[in-house]
């Protein structure tokens, strides 16, 4: 009777790790391209004003001090 409950057990236990991994992987199925779409628009956004900061510099260095 004991390892009829043991079996019982194992298998509720088993079915519950199988649900919980289904929820994980859907919500990891979800969550995962978003964050993906978020970091190539900061990478896009930290780009530009890298380069619009050292175009700026360059212009300021060149252009500013050959009037002097």
């Amino acid at each position: 009777m004991e390892v009829i409950i043991y079996i019982a057990l194992f298998i509720i236990i088993s079915g519950l790790i199988m649900v919980g991994t289904n929820i994980l992987y859907d919500l990891a199925a979800a969550v995962i391209p978003i964050a993906a779409v978020i970091m190539v628009v900061v990478g896009i956004i930290v780009g530009f004003v890298v380069a619009i900061k050292n175009t700026f510099s360059v212009y300021k260095k060149v252009y500013v001090k050959k009037g002097k």
